[in-house]
């Protein structure tokens, strides 16, 4: 990645370089989560290697009854770490680790509801909370795997909980703790707080698991690493329970771009593995989805696309094939006499003159406003070869 490839705003606060940061990619857990999203076995093992591939750090996979499905997986996925979700507020959490061992996952996310209202409604108090949490932990660790400790609801709970929690879950054998914003309900300075404290309170690694409800994922992950934190959960194309949770290309280019921080995430990668989890998910990526979007670098005024011909950062962040992505310019309504001639030129079509431009450019404005879209490109070399005429 180069400089040229990008351009920041300069009211941006400059960073100290040099930090780095995990991304536990979880699409394969919460993003199947989606209520519209169902893999296969054969979709779980392709979004696997292709995490791999693209050099995401850790990958956290749902726990299948089927231990060699899951195996199967973790195999795909070759070098990752792997990490499976391991509910200690059910009774069946020991069943849960055997699983998860024998599946050959390296990573256990030993998981307990904190916030008062989640142990209202489950009939639970703190000490059950903090007797299960610290069981499993131990347990796991027992087992030879490597242990980190979710307080579910972190972001609704009391702090006096957390600040028994937390330790008590490191001492246990926890490699790290996570913060958890499970209902989506925190804004940035809030996390920035919590993450803090938590980094001062325990000598481990933190992480955040952020969802998307009031549209803050990305805003408070960032705000997370801002605080401290190393661990970072996303989903491809930001899928997940409800809103889903921080995209993964999202978090990774501000954290690469922004931050200077390195992830060891291949950026070109990120167009492709959208698609693919998208094929695979059967959830089309919003068109406008920042970076991978079919419109996240798509422009049909003249005044854009003059600039982006001269200067492709004029009016986009970075150049889109940073990410695998391309310029697209398309004809429709408010496009003007340039945009027409460089789409005309795009498609390997003469020129037309100034009142042949203005008779194509009626019909544009008329299909647009009938379709509610723009021009798709046979139908403009129709309305083209008609304004010729």
């Amino acid at each position: 990645m180069h400089r040229e490839d990008y351009r920041l705003s300069p009211f941006i606060p400059s960073y100290p370089g040099g930090r780095t940061a995990i991304l536990n990619d979880c699409t394969l857990r919460e993003g199947e989560q989606s209520s519209d999203a169902a893999f296969s076995d054969e979709d779980r093992r392709r979004i696997a290697g292709a995490l791999a591939d693209a050099g995401v750090g850790r990958l956290q996979l749902a726990l299948r009854a089927d231990v060699a499905a899951n195996r199967d997986v973790i195999e795909a996925a070759r070098s990752m770490d792997t990490e499976v979700l391991i509910l200690a507020f059910q009774d069946n959490w020991r069943t849960q680790v055997d699983r998860a061992i024998e599946s050959g996952a390296s990573h256990l996310n030993i998981i307990n509801r904190v916030s008062p209202p989640l142990l209202q409604l489950a009939g639970l108090s703190v000490d059950d909370v903090l007797a299960a949490s610290v069981s499993a932990i131990s347990y796991g660790v027992e087992c030879g795997a490597t242990v980190v400790y979710s307080a579910g609801d972190t972001m609704r709970a009391d702090w006096s909980t957390l600040e028994l929690l937390y330790p008590s879950a490191v001492e246990a054998g926890a490699s790290a703790v996570y913060v958890l914003d499970t209902s989506g309900v925190a804004t940035p300075p809030a996390v920035s707080d919590v993450v803090r404290r938590v980094v001062e309170l325990v000598e481990a690694p933190v992480g955040i698991h952020a969802h998307n409800d009031l549209g803050l994922g990305l805003a408070n992950a960032l705000a997370a690493f801002e605080a401290g934190a190393e661990l970072i959960d996303t989903c491809v194309n930001g899928m997940g329970d409800r809103s889903g949770n921080p995209a993964t290309d999202e978090v990774a280019l501000a954290l690469e771009l922004v931050y200077g921080s390195g992830t060891g995430v291949r950026l070109s990668a990120m167009s492709a593995l959208s698609e693919l989890v998208a094929s695979a998910s059967g959830v089309a990526i919003p068109p406008n989805k920042p970076l991978v979007g079919r419109n996240a670098y798509t422009h049909k005024l003249d005044i854009h696309v003059k600039a982006v011909q001269a200067d492709a950062l004029a009016f986009q962040p970075i150049r889109p094939d940073l990410v695998g992505a391309e310029t697209t310019v398309v004809v429709g309504r408010n496009s003007g006499p340039i945009t027409l001639a460089v789409k005309l030129a795009q498609l390997g079509l003469p020129a037309l003159d100034e009142a042949q431009a203005k008779r194509a450019l009626d019909l544009v404005d008329s299909y647009a406003e009938r379709n509610k879209r723009s021009v798709p490109d046979d139908e403009l070399m129709r309305i083209v070869e008609e304004a010729r005429r």
